[in-house]
């Protein structure tokens, strides 16, 4: 991590670089942490798309689930198609469009979703409950700014 004379001192680009692997590598971190709790064999990426299956109002499609989680369209498959076999969710089309297959929970994909979240939660909670309040609200106004400097950026370079 740069130190605060670095980002003051001018050093903003270099120190940004070195703050974005540190995000990287914490953002690594907690999914190790969800894995180990995680019952087996459900991964981080299918619990993922558990949780974003179980709080959608409707069936959304595999390149939606692909573009929420940065993912590609064939990983995001390749995650369904797993979630799929062990009966947690179902896919279907919809009358006027058969090539596009939607995806939705099961009864058991909501089960192991609420299994998972018992698992999980308690632990982030843990790490959670030893960093200030104040930083975690600070943290969460950096992200979004971070976020959409990322998003212009990827924007930006589609258009090159």
């Amino acid at each position: 991590m740069p130190s605060d004379d670095e980002i003051e001192s001018g050093q903003t680009g270099e120190a940004a670089v070195d703050i974005l692997r540190e995000v990287a590598r914490l953002a690594h971190m907690t999914e190790c942490v969800v894995a180990a709790q995680l019952p087996s064999p459900i991964t981080v990426a299918q619990y993922s798309v558990l949780k974003v299956l179980s709080v959608s109002s409707e069936c959304l499609s595999i390149t939606q689930l692909a573009v929420m989680q940065s993912v590609s369209q064939p990983t995001m498959s390749s995650t369904v198609a797993k979630l799929k076999e062990r009966g947690l969710i179902e896919t279907v089309s919809r009358p006027n469009d058969r090539r596009t297959r939607y995806v939705t929970l099961t009864e058991e994909g909501r089960n192991t979703k609420r299994t998972c979240d018992e698992k999980a939660l308690p632990v982030l909670s843990r790490v959670a409950e030893r960093v200030p309040h104040a930083d975690w609200a600070s943290l969460q106004r950096i992200v979004a700014g971070i976020n959409g400097a990322l998003a212009a950026t990827l924007k930006e370079n589609e258009a090159k």
